[in-house]
């Protein structure tokens, strides 16, 4: 009773105190034209955006560092997911981004800040893994440092898993750009691909998991480039843009933190009942 009140106090302060007050101070960012909501790196000044998102990425690792103090990594990425999706709700759409436009150019942008908003966000995962209080054993510190264990054998096998399985997911369910649809379609992609990584990999930590949701968030606006190109205003127009391009990437970071946690605990729970058809977990 403790612990999921705990857990409840925390989910509520980071959608009801943590984004609401960030936003009353930073506010929205606008487009060079004025037009639409931007993401950070369309806003008409790149470098006010850019600092707005560090600002956000910086509440949302303390509060969930906090909260995997007190509770697991789990409410940790959870709330810290909850944060980032409040500057991922305020912002328009991909389709309005490249109407705005006349085409692909903010396209181009948004690939830059995928692989940023991605590294802060993979770095933030660390930080809320380590020397969280130990739920499962793999949740503890890694043999040999986090730069090591990121970057190891268990790497391929949870990216390959975790992409084919979110993407999957994605795709199937992202079909409009409102956000009531997107940040749930990247939620229920962080699901499939925390789940389909805890089942390849036994030995990862919860924020190795978070690194097909960054591949993810990257690969959005790469589709609208591969599958529409020149075609991109037409595809806006007519409400037909690639399902991955429909979520923005901080909607697919900030839905992902939340999907995997809840993918990897569901994993888990299975391998534990079956053990012997799982193969017992030997965390390094």
């Amino acid at each position: 009773m403790v612990h999921a009140t705990v857990r409840w106090v925390i989910y509520l302060t980071a959608i009801f105190v943590v984004g609401p007050v960030l936003h009353s101070i930073l506010g929205d960012a606008r487009s060079p034209l004025g037009l639409t909501v931007a993401t950070p790196l369309l806003a008409e000044s790149s470098m006010r955006g850019l600092g707005s998102l560090v600002i956000w990425v910086a509440a949302a690792g303390t509060l969930g560092a906090v909260a995997s103090r007190v509770s697991t990594v789990r409410t940790g990425l959870i709330a810290a997911g909850l944060v980032l999706c409040w500057p991922a709700w305020m912002t328009s759409t991909a389709e309005a981004f490249i109407r705005e436009a006349g085409g692909l150019q903010p396209i181009y942008r948004l690939l830059i800040e995928a692989a940023i908003a991605g590294g802060f966000v993979a770095a933030l995962a660390v930080v809320i893994n380590h020397r969280c209080k130990v739920e499962f054993a793999t949740d503890a510190q890694p043999k040999g440092g986090w730069a090591k264990h990121m970057v190891s054998a268990e790497t391929g096998k949870v990216l390959l898993a975790g992409v084919l399985a979110g993407g999957a997911a994605a795709w199937f369910i992202a079909i409009s750009p409102l956000k009531g649809q997107s940040i749930p379609a990247a939620a229920l992609a962080g699901l499939a691909a925390g789940a389909a990584g805890r089942l390849a990999s036994h030995e990862a930590r919860p924020a190795l998991l978070v690194l097909p949701m960054v591949v993810l968030a990257f690969a959005g606006p790469l589709s609208a480039m591969l599958m529409h190109g020149s075609n991109s205003l037409a595809a806006a127009d007519a409400g037909r843009l690639f399902p991955l391009a429909n979520i923005l990437p901080l909607e697919m970071l900030a839905g992902g933190l939340i999907g995997v946690a809840w993918g990897e605990a569901w994993a888990h729970s299975m391998i534990a009942k079956h053990p012997q058809s799982a193969g017992a977990a030997n965390p390094a």
